[in-house]
Formats: C-alpha cells, sequence, structure tokens
C-alpha cells in the first residue's frame, strides 16, 4: 500500500511539474514573438517546431496537425486532451493520482489542485486564454507554485513534529 501512495503522489508532482513547465515554454515563446515583425510562415513554424520537439511529441503533433503554427502549436500543447503532455491532460492526470490518495495530502493542496482542476476545464480557461494567454500561464504557474509551498510546508511542519516526537527528553 505504501508503493502504491508514495508512486500517486510522485506522478501527481510529476504532472503538475509538466503543466507548469510548458506553460512556461509556451508563455516565454509568445513573448518572445512580440519582438519579431514581419515573420513569414515558414520564419513563424521556426519558432513553434522546436516547443512541439522538446516535449517529444513531433510524431503525435504531426498526426493531428499538417503544421507547426503558433495556432496549432498552442491548441496543442495547451488545451488538447489527446495530447497526455498538454497542460489540461497533466493536471487532469494530477488530479486523478491526488484523488487516489486524498486521505494522504492536506486538504489544502486537494482544494487547490481541484480548483485548477475545475478552472481549466471550464469555458472561463478559454476566455482567459483568448483575452490574455499570459494571464492563462500565470494562472498555472501561481497555482504550481501554490501547491509546492503546500507540499513544503507540510513536509517541514510534520519533520517538526517528528523531531518532537522522537527526542527524548531530559529527566
Amino acid at each position: 500500500m505504501l508503493s502504491r501512495v508514495a508512486n500517486s503522489l510522485y506522478w501527481m508532482s510529476r504532472y503538475i511539474e509538466r503543466a507548469e513547465n510548458i506553460a512556461r515554454i509556451v508563455d516565454v515563446n509568445l513573448q518572445l514573438l512580440l519582438d519579431y515583425r514581419n515573420l513569414d510562415d515558414q520564419r513563424l513554424a521556426e519558432h513553434w517546431m522546436p516547443i512541439v520537439q522538446s516535449t517529444g511529441d513531433e510524431k503525435a503533433f504531426f498526426a493531428a496537425h499538417e503544421k507547426a503554427t503558433g495556432q496549432a502549436v498552442t491548441e496543442f500543447l495547451v488545451f488538447e486532451t489527446a495530447n497526455p503532455n498538454s497542460i489540461v491532460s497533466s493536471i487532469c492526470q494530477a488530479r486523478e493520482n491526488a484523488r487516489t490518495v486524498r486521505d494522504q495530502i492536506t486538504v489544502e493542496l486537494w482544494e487547490e489542485l481541484n480548483r485548477l482542476y475545475l478552472f481549466v476545464r471550464s469555458m472561463q480557461a478559454r476566455q482567459v486564454w483568448k483575452t490574455s494567454p499570459s494571464a492563462f500561464f500565470q494562472e498555472i504557474k501561481g497555482s504550481s507554485l501554490q501547491m509546492i509551498g503546500v507540499s513544503y510546508a507540510t513536509l517541514i511542519r510534520n519533520e517538526g513534529w517528528w523531531r518532537v516526537t522522537t527526542t527524548k527528553l531530559p529527566r
């Protein structure tokens, strides 16, 4: 049973980390493209293809899309549920792992992960994405950092408790 819990916690963390990393990569590329003007389709593809390649999803991407445009790459990496490495898929997989060990994680961690899950699955996420992709990515990154903070605070609190209860007090 312990290995099942450890496995679920490990993969929950990895999926959250993956979502955050993809959010950072795509956000940086979008910000970088603001500095360029008059890019043709070929030059734009040169900016988007490395992102798909860095995730290792080149084959899956071209199975679903003809060419690497900003629209196609961002849709594939952010919202595409058929892509197991997309932000939405990663958050869904993280939540599923957390759900299986719900009794082993803090209420705060569960609530934040569940809030993020509900956000990315809502129409509000699409609206935020359309009006400000940067704000959308900030939501993903901020939530990830909050979950890391909650986990770290729980670890420190529990570690401190462990030291107090295992230390022999002088008589």
